[in-house]
């Protein structure tokens, strides 16, 4: 997980917040994990849980991989407004944002370094898996041309640059933050706004 500025600015208190409550809790390695609500095709929520892998600052953006072929993508190209649900177990915190989201994929020029730099990352197996069938297909059906494919993977992987097409970042654009505080008697609760380019804080009834 990384967290970072752009270019130097202020930092709003939510950000500085977020920021603590990461190092805070790097010793869990469930700390890493968020939840990721989005609306289907029939109007119906479907949540899953995706690894946090980097925040930006400069425009309170937060980064997390995935597969194009999930059914996450036709849903954000439906609707791109989503929530996030993030705990933090050692400091006892909830974060809820809700953002709209862009995807980030092979057919965007202009954003193939930062998705080659994500994708150097990530290990072996976490690679491989982008080759694997698509996601929700029967695996019985496909068990000896998903071989194949993870085959072809171990035969270009020697130069560590063949990224899958199937890879693609998440750049979820944060609108707005309900942070919920559980280690204080009583809880504290504030909600951040973003209104005409800068935040608005409310201290709020937990």
């Amino acid at each position: 997980m990384t967290y970072k500025s752009n270019h130097k600015q202020d930092k709003n208190e939510w950000l500085e917040r977020l920021q603590s409550s990461i190092f805070e809790n790097q010793s869990r390695p469930e700390s890493k994990y968020l939840q990721l609500a989005t609306v289907n095709q029939k109007n119906h929520p479907e949540v899953r849980t995706l690894v946090f892998r980097e925040c930006l600052e400069s425009s309170s953006t937060l980064i997390m991989h995935t597969d194009i072929r999930s059914d996450k993508i036709s849903q954000i190209h439906t609707q791109n407004c989503a929530q996030i649900c993030w705990y933090f177990s050692v400091t006892r915190e909830q974060y809820r944002f809700t953002g709209s989201i862009k995807i980030i994929d092979a057919s965007q020029d202009d954003k193939q370094s930062q998705r080659k730099q994500h994708w150097l990352s990530l290990s072996t197996p976490a690679k491989t898996s982008y080759f694997w069938q698509t996601p929700g297909e029967s695996l019985a059906l496909n068990q000896a041309k998903q071989s194949d494919e993870v085959n072809r993977y171990n035969i270009i992987n020697d130069d560590n640059d063949s990224i899958s097409d199937n890879f693609a970042l998440l750049s979820f654009a944060v609108s707005e933050v309900d942070h919920l505080q559980l280690n204080t008697t009583p809880h504290t609760r504030k909600r951040y706004q973003l209104k005409h380019h800068l935040w608005q804080e409310d201290t709020i009834n937990p």
